[in-house]
């Protein structure tokens, strides 16, 4: 389980999502096994830039649930390399994949609930549309299109055109979305329908992450190590990659990108970024701006650490 949260008005898409893999024991309970396994990444098709995040299985037979997700959306792209067709064809492909495997063929969808979501701007009209996409096997919250199969996945897709006068605002989240909560759901739609600057929706959007994850809504399914993903609607502006955690750090995980734009333009990239720097850490917990700062340099958290706008 997990909880990725969707974020989208008319200048930009911001996608949030933790990083923590956990198993459910005897008793029920969510116990971590993992605070740092990538289920978010970015897909750019010929006609698209999309924010995806996944919740549900971590391991797909011998892989990871986000390898076998990469080469899917490289299948699944072919032949036109259009995001829609991608991901109509990958409710398909996820559905035949499934069942080849014997153990999860014999299971009902209800005991590995998988989603998929995708959030971010289409291009194929000359103008930017915002689209909100989500492949699942379980319809419970969503109405799905071409369910292949009674635990076959199934797909849902939204489009926005954001030429209209009023202004445009979503918030959608896939996993362990009750923990989010109405109250910040209405707190992230004020905030969008202002217009602020996506460094301010995304610094708040890691605030309440944090918070849900101490929570007891999280059913401790949920980590304070988060990944963002923003994506302005102008095509040609730079998508911007943030990390977050509540630990000190020397290591910046980074979501995957996959690259699926043409039969000669088809790659993905995963990587993260380890310092060198044995004295000051890359990373420390965000705290307030005069307090000192976490890494024990004896500055401000303001002069030090919080200077870097893209992790802090």
């Amino acid at each position: 389980m997990t909880l990725v949260v969707s974020l989208q008005n008319s200048a930009y898409t911001i996608q949030v999502s933790d990083r923590r893999v956990s198993r459910a024991s005897l008793r029920g309970r969510f116990i971590p096994i993992n605070d740092e396994w990538n289920k978010a990444g970015v897909l750019t098709t010929s006609d698209a830039r999309l924010a995806y995040g996944y919740s549900g299985i971590a391991t797909f037979g011998f892989s990871k649930f986000q390898t076998w997700l990469r080469r899917a959306l490289l299948i699944c792209a072919e032949p036109d390399y259009l995001a829609v067709p991608t991901i109509e064809r990958l409710a398909k492909y996820a559905t035949d994949e499934f069942n080849s495997r014997r153990l999860l063929r014999l299971l009902p969808a209800s005991l590995f609930p998988s989603q998929i979501c995708f959030s971010g701007f289409l291009y194929s009209q000359g103008y930017p549309r915002s689209v909100y996409a989500v492949v699942t096997n379980t319809g419970a919250n969503v109405p799905l299109k071409e369910l292949h199969g009674p635990n076959g996945f199934g797909f849902q897709i939204w489009y926005q055109d954001m030429r209209r006068k009023e202004p445009f605002v979503s918030v959608q989240r896939i996993g362990n979305w009750p923990a989010l909560g109405e109250p910040n759901e209405l707190r992230f739609e004020d905030m969008l329908r202002a217009g602020l600057p996506p460094e301010a929706i995304r610094g708040k959007a890691f605030e309440v992450m944090k918070e849900v994850s101490a929570s007891a809504r999280s059913y401790n399914n949920i980590g304070a190590q988060i990944s963002s993903i923003t994506i302005p609607s102008d095509r040609f502006a730079e998508i911007h990659l943030g990390y977050r955690s509540d630990r000190i750090t020397n290591r910046l995980f980074n979501p995957d990108i996959v690259i699926a734009e043409g039969a000669h333009h088809r790659k993905w990239y995963s990587f993260d970024l380890t310092s060198t720097d044995s004295v000051r850490p890359a990373l420390v917990p965000k705290v307030r701006s005069k307090q000192p700062c976490p890494c024990g340099s004896g500055k401000k958290y303001k002069h030090c650490h919080g200077k870097n706008r893209a992790y802090r």
